[in-house]
Order: C-alpha cells, then sequence, then structure tokens
C-alpha cells in the first residue's frame, strides 16, 4: 500500500508499541541471547525494544520505507536489530532451517497473504525456519467478528499527529475484504488514500494451518495481555505454539478448536436470547393463527 510509505514516518503515532506487546514477545523466549525474526515489522519498534534486551533480531518487511525509516532509528539508537525489505511468502530462501527461537507475525500481517494455499506454506516455513524448541507469536483481526458484524468502519485513531480512518467493504467476500485507508498528517497537512484486499483468516483457519504443519498450539487470546477469547474479540493472538514434531506430547491444537467451537454456541446463544422478544411474539401469532384454524374447522364455524 503506498499509504504505508507516508505512514513510516509517522507509525509510532498510528500505532505505538505497547508495553504489552513487548512482555508478551519476552514471555515466548527461553533463552538469552535469543534469535527472533519479527515479520512485518515495520519502522522496528518491537524488533528495537527487544534487541535492547540482548536478544539478536531479524527484522522483514515489504515496504521500503518502512525499512529504511527502521534502519535510520536503530543506526541513531545503536541498536544492532538488523532490518530486511523482504516478502514474508519466500523467507524460507533468505534464512537456513533452524535459525530462529522465536518468529514474530504480528499488526494483522499474516492477512496480506493472497489464498489459503500461501497460509498453510507460510505455517510451514515457520517451521522449518524454527529452532527444535522454537517459539511463534501471531496476531491477526479476528474475521469471525467481521464475517458475522461486518463493520464497515473500523475505530478512527486520531491524536496530534495524525487522523487514521479505515474502512472495510465485502464485495468480494468471504475470499476477500477490501480494506480502504484514509491517513491525515497534520503537520504537513496531506491526506493520503489507498485500498488493499485483505485476505479474511479466521481462528480456526490459523489454527488448522499451524497444526498442520507441525506446531501444537497451546494458548490463543484476544490481546497480548492474555484476554479470554472470544467470538465477538477484537483479535486473535496465538500465544506459544511450539513445535511437536518428533514429540510424545500429543497436539493441543484439537482442544483449541472444540473450545472455539464452544465460543461460537455461546455468541449464537447469545444473538438468539437478543432476539426473545421477536420470538416469543412469533410464538404468539402462530398459536393465534393454530386457534383460529381450529375454531373454523369445528361444525358451524365461520
Amino acid at each position: 500500500m503506498a499509504c504505508y510509505r507516508e505512514m513510516a514516518t509517522v507509525y509510532e503515532y498510528v500505532f505505538p508499541l505497547s508495553e504489552e506487546k513487548v512482555r508478551c514477545a519476552l514471555n515466548c523466549l527461553r533463552v538469552t541471547p535469543a534469535s527472533v525474526l519479527d515479520i512485518g515489522c515495520a519502522t522496528g519498534q518491537l524488533a528495537m525494544e527487544l534487541a535492547a534486551k540482548s536478544h539478536q533480531v531479524t527484522g522483514v518487511d515489504l515496504n521500503k520505507a518502512m525499512i529504511a525509516r527502521a534502519r535510520r532509528d536503530a543506526a541513531r539508537a545503536r541498536n544492532n536489530a538488523r532490518f530486511f525489505i523482504a516478502d514474508m511468502r519466500h523467507l524460507g530462501e533468505m534464512f537456513t532451517p533452524g535459525s530462529f527461537d522465536l518468529i514474530l507475525c504480528t499488526g494483522n500481517t499474516l492477512v496480506h497473504l493472497q489464498s489459503m494455499s500461501e497460509l498453510s506454506i507460510l505455517c510451514r516455513m515457520l517451521t522449518d525456519l524454527l529452532t527444535p524448541k522454537g517459539h511463534v507469536l501471531i496476531q491477526i483481526l479476528n474475521y469471525d467478528r467481521i464475517a458475522l458484524q461486518r463493520p464497515e468502519t473500523l475505530p478512527t485513531i486520531e491524536n496530534d499527529a495524525i487522523r487514521f480512518r479505515r474502512f472495510y467493504s465485502y464485495e468480494s467476500f468471504p475470499d476477500f475484504v477490501l480494506f480502504s485507508t484514509e491517513l491525515l498528517i497534520k503537520s504537513a497537512g496531506t491526506t493520503h488514500r489507498d485500498s488493499v484486499r485483505l485476505l479474511p483468516i479466521r481462528p480456526n483457519d490459523l489454527l488448522s494451518g499451524l497444526k498442520d504443519a507441525g506446531l501444537s498450539v497451546t494458548r490463543i487470546f484476544s490481546s497480548f495481555s492474555k484476554a479470554h477469547f472470544t467470538l465477538v474479540s477484537d483479535a486473535c493472538v496465538v500465544h506459544d505454539p511450539s513445535r511437536n514434531r518428533n514429540s510424545a506430547e500429543p497436539p493441543k491444537s484439537d482442544h483449541m478448536i472444540r473450545g472455539f467451537a464452544l465460543f461460537k454456541i455461546r455468541c449464537v446463544s447469545e444473538r438468539i436470547r437478543q432476539m426473545n422478544v421477536v420470538s416469543k411474539l412469533s410464538r404468539h401469532l402462530h398459536d393465534i393463527q393454530m386457534r383460529f384454524s381450529e375454531d373454523s374447522s369445528e361444525p358451524g364455524g365461520t
């Protein structure tokens, strides 16, 4: 997206790095120094924070302006995080198998893939790039909620530096969602608009892809602070899946999928409860109709 090029100058005002995200990433690390790959690193805020904790961090992003900004900020801070322009679909060509103790893919990066087959390939690539005891932290929006509620807009982000507006349209749904943005940079008085189609990866799609690639999903949350996940949660955070290849421990993703199905049932039940008034009225009208039919069928009825 061309808008991402302009966003590189003000990224920290659009998506400031949260302490919860940093803590969540650090909790995934089992060794120090650890080797970390940040996929879709943007301007490198998280990568540099982890590098400052003595970890060896590599950030990759497809956007040249984002990587240029990350490199400048790292050089200015004398931070040893490394940054490369790269397509996440081809990282297996850049790095040798078993290179990373932790792979991050946050900020809804994953949905920029263009097919579910690409998701399957990427999940297998993540498995190959991990060390035997490596972990992954993935965050995407909850596209089950989006499919259910069909929001036309996401919350506007506004502060003294920027106003960022986001829009969804569903002409190609369920194959794709069209994501449109409008970024106002207040200091320059400029507005930048762009659109891109996103692959609506649902939580079950992600869990199945990880399981098929040999990753056992142990936890799923709605935020980096480990908030409870439901069908209507804003985000889906797959936290700390671990490699189960050559492991005697059975994968736990089946339990997660069953748990996720229960969330769906609860949310549907809630919608039914909300429709109680309509349902009761419908049953009442049906009873009246049945009584009227019975009365009409009796001898002498009119």
